[in-house]
């Protein structure tokens, strides 16, 4: 693939001054807070390549969501400077009209709307400055969204981002099992992704991607490669010690096993080296942490041990949250609002053990759905659903587009995006990640996809995917 230069910027001198001015920054700005500096350099280093590139910014994007949490101090994650970045490159090249633009799309207009009643909770929830914060994660989300909508314009485009994804989580994935061994067991790997739960979620969606990647290698080699990294990802969230990971994963894996060996594999016989190496990655994933999961997992049952987690406190907390909701059933406690009010209803929730350590201010509900329920009441929930509902139903569409065209790329890549969203969905039953970087960089590349899906393909090659 052949990336253009976007010449405006350079031919205007635009690039030099803007650089040696950001140096000059960065230098000034370490007197005072080097963390800031340091992140004022990460800034400049990936706006170098994306300006430079700037289609490269999809796998900027993508490459950031396995170190998102890493922070440079003052609440300057590397996942929010690359949301800025994004939302600052497709606005520009927007106005330059240098990238098609974008068009009225039901998906974008009802996350749009999602967008706009989490703005406006900010009037009637109890504390506007969660309101503010989460309206601000959820912006970083839209500039992720939004660069796969408008950058991503080529097949082998589309290969790289799936490339990319593969390769962060078989890197971080050997990151975090050697942190967990190295641990002697007693913690959870998470990579660089800060949260054990998160990062086996990522490494769930991964492993569709994995898949497809594979199904459209012919070169033995590499196909070996990308069937050792699926044994990685699956031994890592092992490792992660993450419940809900797991699951993820297992409903996943049974998928792949249950789909045509031809649209998932490319053929029976590599649907059977899968399964042989899923029972070695399996068997290995049980040597590393079967003792410390079934500790977790008795835990949740020990209701006489104060320090014991019921779930990590899911249960209480899902207890609370529906206690919230029956306060404002319509437009909810407010986007956020949860956090702030955690502890009080905790505290008033019948059952609720307020003496377990989870029960403390701040806390999120742990479940997307009953989370924007509680937040914004039954016209957000609607909203949420309407997101989700509209997606799964373009991924239909492409499919059928794609099987009518005979465009196998297109099918084994809607198919990976499908897993990686049931991933995410039922990972959603444990997590709050409704407003997250890889919940809506997911949907982006379903809008991205159905663009490329609407392109016929010429040849048969072009049918089977990228050439070699």
């Amino acid at each position: 693939m052949s990336f253009a230069l976007p010449q405006n910027a350079v031919r205007t001198g635009l690039l030099a001054p803007v650089l040696l001015a950001g140096c000059a920054a960065a230098g000034a700005l370490a007197v005072r807070s080097a963390p800031a500096a340091a992140a004022l350099v990460f800034g400049l280093a990936a706006a170098l390549i994306v300006f430079t590139d700037f289609r490269a910014l999809p796998l900027v994007l993508v490459g950031t969501i396995f170190v998102e949490s890493v922070s440079f101090g003052e609440g300057l994650t590397v996942g929010r400077l690359a949301g800025a970045l994004a939302l600052g490159v497709v606005t520009i090249h927007l106005l330059a009209r240098e990238t098609p633009g974008l068009r009225p799309d039901s998906i974008l207009l009802a996350g749009g709307a999602l967008f706009a009643l989490a703005l406006a909770s900010a009037y009637w929830a109890a504390d506007a400055a969660y309101v503010f914060r989460t309206i601000a994660s959820f912006g970083v989300s839209g500039g992720y969204i939004l660069a796969c909508v408008v950058l991503i314009r080529n097949r082998r485009h589309m290969q790289l981002v799936f490339a990319t994804f593969v390769a962060g989580a078989g890197l971080f994935g050997l990151i975090s099992i050697v942190s967990y061994v190295a641990s002697g067991r007693a913690a959870g790997g998470e990579g660089l992704q800060g949260d054990q739960n998160y990062f086996a979620l990522y490494q769930a969606a991964a492993l569709p991607l994995a898949l497809a990647l594979a199904a459209m290698e012919d070169r033995a080699g590499r196909r070996s490669l990308l069937f050792a990294v699926v044994g990685v990802i699956v031994i890592s969230v092992a490792a992660s010690l993450s419940r809900g990971g797991l699951v993820a994963l297992a409903v996943v894996v049974l998928a792949t096993l249950v789909l045509p060996a031809r649209l998932v594999f490319g053929s029976v016989t590599r649907k059977v080296s899968y399964a042989l190496m899923l029972a070695t990655a399996g068997t290995l994933a049980l040597l590393v942490g079967a003792a410390p999961f079934l500790e977790r997992f008795r835990s949740i049952f020990d209701v006489s041990n104060p320090q014991a987690d019921r779930a990590s406190g899911r249960i209480d907390l899902w207890r609370a949250a529906w206690r919230g909701f029956l306060e404002n059933p319509f437009f909810g406690l407010g986007a956020g609002n949860f956090q702030a009010r955690a502890l009080d209803l905790l505290q008033t929730t019948p059952g609720v053990d307020i003496r377990r350590n989870y029960a403390t201010a701040g806390r999120v509900v742990h479940n997307s759905y009953l989370e924007v329920l509680t937040e914004l009441g039954i016209i957000g929930f609607a909203l949420f659903l309407a997101v989700l509902g509209l997606t799964a139903w373009r991924m239909v569409v492409i499919y059928r587009r794609a099987e009518a065209f005979g465009d196998l790329f297109v099918e084994r890549s809607v198919i990976a995006l499908a897993l990686a969203f049931v991933a995410i969905a039922v990972g959603g039953l444990f997590l709050s990640l409704e407003y997250g970087r890889l919940f809506w960089l997911v949907i982006g590349l379903v809008l991205a996809l159905d663009h490329l899906s609407r392109q016929k393909p010429l040849t048969p090659a072009a049918r089977l995917g990228p050439a070699r």
